[in-house]
Formats: C-alpha cells, structure tokens, sequence
C-alpha cells in the first residue's frame, strides 16, 4: 500500500530528475553560440563569448578580443542571441554554483585593477552581505567576478540578486549608483575579457 512517504519520495525523484545537469546546461550555451554565429567553437570560448554578450556597451570591444574579426564581427549582430538566459545565469551563478577549477578566478579577485569594483561593491551591498546565505556566496571568486560582470548589463539588480541568493532593498540604490559609476567612466575592457574568459575556464568540465 502506497504511503505518504512514499509519494514524498516520487515526488523528490520526480524533481531531481528535472533539474538540469551542469553538462547540459553548458552545452546548451554551446549549441546556441555556434548555431547562431555559424562557427564551432569549444566550450570554453562559447561560454565566454555568451557572457561578453551580456555587456551591451562594451560586449563589441571584448567580442574582438574573444575571436578573430570574421567571428566578433557575427557574434555583434546577434549579441542577444547568443547571451545567458535568465534561467542559465541562475544555474552558472546561482544556488547550484559551482566551479570544476580554479580557472584563474582567484587571481583575478585578487588583481589591483579589480580591487576598487570589489571594496564599491562590497560597500554598496553591505546589508545583504550580513544575510548568511549572501555571505557565503560573496565568499567565492566565482560570485564576485559574476557580480563585478552583472555591472555592465542591463539588469544589474536581478543578476546579482541571483548571485547572492536576493538582495536587501536598502541596497538596491547604491548597487545602481555603482553601475551608474560604471557606465559613465571608462571601461576597463582587457579586464572584463579576462573575468569571461576565467569564468568559462572556471565553469567548464
């Protein structure tokens, strides 16, 4: 006789086996990358080139330093197409987060160029760094650099909320001073085709 436990169990099995496996995810990333851009690329450089994609004033400059000019020149008529979706930044940088490798992340958190976007953003986060799930993601490169790329997107909020499991509301204003900062200063390409390219090294099985 079926229990209640039982449907429990059904029901557990039942949603584990519809979440996503890393593999898939990347691959997926990797399909749509190369389907749209007509190029085969490895996943390491699908991967970056879709995280550059989510960079829209700045994803043409590091688009060149990605690929040869044929490539960057493809991949900027159709930079939307081939960035993460909403569901896909949540599974990279999200609860399920995790890297395979150091990548070179650690470095890269580590640099005096990157130093500044850390202590601003930091700073600008301060109340939901005290949650403890925020402070334990915070904790990994991975999560910084995520936060440090959702800086020059369009929807900096969100994207960094799933990093950090949500953010305070008290801290929404000055995470949008600092992406203001961002936007009006001058970009730091080299350094945003270094953090894609460290991600995907990071991520990437």
């Amino acid at each position: 006789m079926e229990t209640d436990q039982t449907h429990t169990n059904a029901a557990r099995i039942s949603m584990e086996t519809n979440i996503p496996k890393r593999t898939d995810v990347i691959e997926a990333i990797r399909n749509r990358v190369c389907a749209t851009m007509g190029f085969t690329l490895t996943s390491h450089e699908a991967v970056a080139v879709s995280l550059a994609a989510t960079a829209p004033r700045d994803r043409e400059a590091v688009f060149g330093m990605l690929l040869n000019n044929m490539q960057a020149k493809v991949a900027a008529r159709s930079p939307d197409s081939v960035a993460p979706t909403d569901a896909e930044w949540e599974f990279i940088f999200g609860k399920a987060a995790m890297t395979v490798r150091d990548g070179g992340l650690g470095n890269f958190t580590k640099e005096t160029t990157f130093s500044d976007y850390h202590k601003q953003l930091e700073a600008a986060l301060r109340c939901s760094l005290m949650e403890a799930q925020s402070k334990v993601a915070w904790a990994k490169p991975l999560t910084k650099a995520a936060c440090y790329l959702a800086l020059h997107s369009e929807d900096t909020e969100s994207r960094v909320a799933a990093c950090l499991r949500g953010i305070v509301r008290a801290d929404s204003r000055r995470l949008d001073d600092v992406r203001s900062t961002v936007e009006d200063g001058e970009v730091d390409h080299m350094l945003l085709a270094k953090v894609v390219l460290s991600i995907a090294k990071s991520i990437v099985p």
